[in-house]
């Protein structure tokens, strides 16, 4: 059994481990082992050796001590964009109990507002959620999870024996660059059937008995037969924003300070912005516009290009088009701090 040093130990040991590879380590004789011994008396009697005398058999089994670390594999620093679904991140559970335990598995949003640290570097404070997370045992090796095949559950992980985690999670479209999703993945020690292990609080007996050594988790205590650790996922994202304008650049009536009257010809300018800010390209950008009402399209006057302002470039991929009423163009990328622009005319009916 272990005395309260040995179990401060222990803990100090476990709260080093979290976040980081755990290191193989013996983990002592096996839990249910039989140790036993004899003790034997000699003596004389008036310088005559005397036949030995022998006490009894003292006999115990070692108890179970109830240990374990869960790590990210390295830094959740490669960001999901906004819309991925089955995201997979991998963890490493590592029994360092003295006995072979089963493990149920729990993956869970973090609570909001949040530091989530689930490496060396902190990714930020939790303000958005996943969904569809799943924790699992990658039964098949294809690193998605897949349903009826896969197992939520670990069974006879062996003493000092570790198991690859995965865990999957869908990334909201909502969800915008910057934002950071975090997550809880909690392991359980249970019994064989699922049940939760319970620890024996009394006086030792001789029969082999059950306590728990383990660290506390990010969500967890110590000494409850569980382990928790954050996961989180920092959004990278385009941050698009459009501006459109109109000028009358002829009404065929004024010299100058043209208006608005029928017949005026009137020029379209849309001007797409990805953020300085942003950390993802943007890309296959399509801007679609209507040509409205009251008014006839000019053939032949789309006209893209870069830069923030309508004519002051034509070396965009793309002319663009109108078709149905609706004008549009294609960029394949707009990256951050750039900007492109989309320029056509009508003519007022």
């Amino acid at each position: 059994m272990f005395n309260k040093k040995s179990k401060a130990l222990w803990a100090a040991i476990g709260l080093l481990t979290v976040g980081f590879v755990p290191q193989a380590f013996a983990v002592g004789t096996d839990a249910g082992e039989t140790i036993s011994n004899t003790a034997t008396v000699s003596y004389q009697v008036g310088g005559v050796d005397q036949e030995d005398v022998d006490s009894n058999e003292e006999t115990f089994v070692v108890d179970r001590v109830i240990r374990m670390t869960l790590a990210l594999d390295g830094n959740l620093g490669t960001a999901p964009v906004p819309g991925a679904t089955s995201k997979i991140t991998s963890y490493t559970l590592t029994n360092t109990s003295n006995a072979p335990l089963d493990f149920d598995l729990d993956a869970i949003n973090a609570v909001n507002g949040d530091l989530v640290n689930p490496g060396p570097t902190n990714i930020g404070t939790d303000d958005q959620e996943g969904t569809n997370i799943i924790a699992f045992l990658d039964t098949n090796g294809n690193g998605v999870y897949d349903v009826g095949t896969d197992s939520l559950r670990i069974e006879d992980l062996g003493a000092d024996d570790s198991v690859n985690v995965l865990v999957s999670i869908d990334i909201p479209s909502s969800v915008v660059d910057g934002e950071t999703i975090g997550v809880v993945l909690t392991a359980t020690a249970t019994e064989t059937n699922g049940d939760p292990l319970s620890q024996d609080t009394g006086a030792n007996t001789s029969g082999m008995e059950t306590i728990f050594g383990d660290a506390t988790g990010v969500t967890d205590s110590d000494y409850d037969g569980k382990i928790s650790v954050y996961g989180a996922y920092s959004i990278s994202g385009a941050n698009l924003s459009v501006a459109k304008s109109s000028t009358v650049i002829d009404d065929y009536v004024s010299s100058s300070n043209f208006k608005a009257i029928p017949g005026a010809l009137v020029e379209y300018c849309i001007v797409v912005t990805n953020s300085n800010t942003a950390t993802a390209d943007a890309t296959d950008v399509t801007v679609s516009d209507g040509v409205p009402l009251y008014t006839s399209f000019e053939a032949s006057s789309v006209a893209t290009g870069s830069g923030t302002t309508c004519g002051s470039s034509a070396d965009a991929p793309s002319l663009g088009d109108e078709s149905g009423g609706t004008v549009t163009a294609t960029f394949p990328t707009v990256s951050p701090g750039e900007s492109v622009w989309v320029s056509f005319q009508v003519t007022i009916d």
